[in-house]
């Protein structure tokens, strides 16, 4: 099967060929408490967390490692992190002082929020104390992504980082993603219209590389041989943007 399927223009035309509840299913968060749980009983162990869950988050921690200020304490904001992953992956691999926030659906908040007291969870941004919001392949599946991006920019948090982004040198389009029985809408953006997006707040990009994946046993290279050439990216990026 393949991951990707159709082109649609919007995001209203995709959803009428929409398959399940995506991420408010009872098994996608039902997997997401499970991780959670995992990993709360691997930070008392030795043991690391598995490379299946982290990869996205490696580059994360390497960037937070370069800028955070000696002595500080990073105040992060991970939108659409899931169980937390990028909490326990930074506490159990550096030293890094830090807050850590979730913004996630209200189900899965309803779920977690109880079950730690290390970090918290929230359904919308309310305040504007945050120095670092991660961004991790979350914009792909929300229709108006640039609302997104526009609510972020008004915290005037000095780093953005939106790591495992499909984008590239193409027309921005809708497709849908296969995703455990779900058929889900699925941006592919232009890089320089995501790009003009960001920088119109006052960001300006620092830094740019490839997200290195695993997708169906192939690393980089996403597989979309089913599209057309104009309509494939090679591999994800890594974007991470500072407040002029």
């Amino acid at each position: 099967m393949k991951i990707w399927q159709g082109k649609f223009k919007n995001f209203k035309s995709a959803k009428k060929k929409m398959v399940g509840k995506s991420f408010s299913s009872h098994k996608w968060i039902g997997n997401q408490v499970n991780n959670f749980d995992k990993c709360q009983e691997l930070m008392k162990s030795k043991k690391n967390i598995p490379h299946k869950l982290t990869y996205r988050y490696r580059s994360f921690l390497k960037i937070l490692k370069k800028v955070k200020e000696k002595n500080s304490k990073l105040c992060i904001l991970d939108y659409g992190g899931g169980f937390g992953l990028g909490y326990f992956y930074i506490k159990k691999n550096s030293n890094i002082k830090f807050n850590y926030t979730v913004l996630e659906i209200p189900s899965l908040v309803k779920k977690l929020s109880k079950r730690t007291s290390k970090f918290n969870f929230i359904t919308k941004i309310t305040k504007h104390n945050y120095n670092f919001i991660n961004c991790c392949s979350v914009l792909q599946y929300i229709n108006n992504w640039k609302f997104v991006i526009e609510k972020l920019a008004k915290t005037k948090t000095k780093y953005l980082y939106f790591s495992d982004m499909f984008i590239g040198s193409i027309k921005s389009y809708v497709t849908l993603q296969n995703y455990y029985g779900n058929k889900i809408p699925h941006w592919f953006l232009k890089y320089d219209e995501f790009n003009d997006e960001v920088t119109k707040y006052g960001y300006k990009l620092v830094s740019k590389t490839p997200m290195k994946t695993m997708r169906l046993n192939i690393e980089t290279k996403l597989p979309m041989k089913n599209f057309n050439k104009k309509d494939r990216i090679p591999y994800t990026l890594n974007l991470l943007y500072v407040r002029n």
